[in-house]
């Protein structure tokens, strides 16, 4: 027994890994299959789990077109056109703030709206917050909004810390835009990707101040514990130690008050324009973890290194059921059926970590 306009576990459509919730990719089904909770009315249960809020408008709308159309243009979120949120984004100067990716220019901004009543750092704050809570009350795009604070819970960083001398507040624009937005429906391996070389990850979890003496195990720890494979994955502390030794060099672009840009540093190889190694605290020689090996000999090595750690990791079959498990959580309901995410891991794999 099924809806009509596709199969679904839940709603009536189905998704690859997001769209093992687009009927293209999966196989009929009863509900004896699946005994989670189901709704009775498909149109607004999509709305409640794959929007802000369900209001008269939107569900009419997903009545009159189709749930799995409905939900299958939302992963095309730049085909929707967003006026009213766009306009509400341009009406006052704070929204902009909020929107600033350059740590310079945030840096600049901060300083001259210094005030003695509210820390600059928190104004920023405040307006990446507000930006946010705009999008996700006006915008069109709602698959696409929740999919941003899904991926901002997973990779979760508190930018509104102080360290770095504000750094990390300052990078925590870029941070929402450049990785958060920008890879909320893209590949798991490519948002990972970005994820490891961001100055705001750095910070965050302190790679500024890992040295070849004594690296710094908090990235290296929180990637597999909970950004990829989880403790059931059967890493081992030897792992983490391993992973840690690859990182060690890892930096930002600018540090100190004022700024002082790496990029005039001798010792600094560069990764990007965000992403050096400092060569002085880089490990080199070979690293393993869970089973993947690499080695290093120079800093161009160890990009070619950590970059094949990232796909391995994406790829692990480990990696593939927490993204199910959690997206599951989210999107269906708190105790997902052992079935159902089996096959969102297994869609997960077969489409290379497409998150679409």
């Amino acid at each position: 027994m099924g809806y009509a306009g596709g199969p679904c576990e839940y709603s009536g459509f189905s998704c690859r890994t997001l769209s093992s919730f687009s009927a293209s990719r999966c196989r009929p089904f009863t509900f004896a299959t699946y005994v989670d909770v189901v709704a009775v009315d498909q149109a607004l249960h999509l709305v409640r789990r794959f929007t802000y809020g369900a209001t008269a408008e939107l569900v009419a709308e997903v009545r009159s077109i189709g749930a799995l159309a409905w939900f299958e243009r939302q992963l095309e979120p730049l085909s929707i056109a967003d006026a009213e949120c766009d306009a509400i984004l341009a009406s006052h100067p704070s929204f902009g703030w909020g929107q600033i990716r350059d740590v310079r220019e945030v840096i600049r901004v901060r300083e001259a709206l210094a005030s003695p009543t509210l820390p600059p750092e928190s104004m920023f704050q405040y307006a990446k917050r507000n930006v946010n809570y705009v999008r996700r009350m006006t915008s069109k795009r709602q698959v696409f909004e929740l999919m941003v604070e899904f991926w901002s819970d997973h990779f979760n960083i508190n930018d509104s810390a102080s360290k770095g001398g504000g750094l990390l507040n300052a990078f925590g624009l870029d941070w929402e835009l450049s990785v958060i937005r920008a890879g909320a429906l893209a590949s798991f391996g490519a948002l990972l990707k970005s994820v490891v070389y961001h100055p705001a990850m750095i910070l965050w979890l302190d790679g500024e101040y890992s040295k070849k003496s004594e690296p710094n195990e908090n990235f290296a720890r929180e990637l597999l514990e909970l950004y990829t494979v989880t403790p059931a994955g059967g890493y081992t502390q030897l792992d983490i130690e391993q992973a840690a030794r690859l990182f060690s060099g890892l930096r930002g672009p600018v540090t100190g008050r004022p700024l002082v840009e790496r990029s005039t540093f001798p010792t600094m190889y560069r990764v990007s324009d965000q992403t050096f190694i400092d060569t002085r605290q880089q490990h080199f020689g070979t690293f393993r973890v869970m089973g993947w090996t690499a080695t290093a000999a120079q800093p161009a090595d160890v990009v070619k290194a950590i970059d094949s750690l990232v796909a391995y990791l994406s790829s692990h079959p480990s990696t593939a059921r927490t993204v199910a498990t959690k997206l599951a959580r989210r999107f269906v309901g708190d105790s997902p059926s052992a079935a159902l995410i089996s096959d969102l891991a297994n869609d997960y794999a077969l489409s290379g970590g497409d998150i679409r």
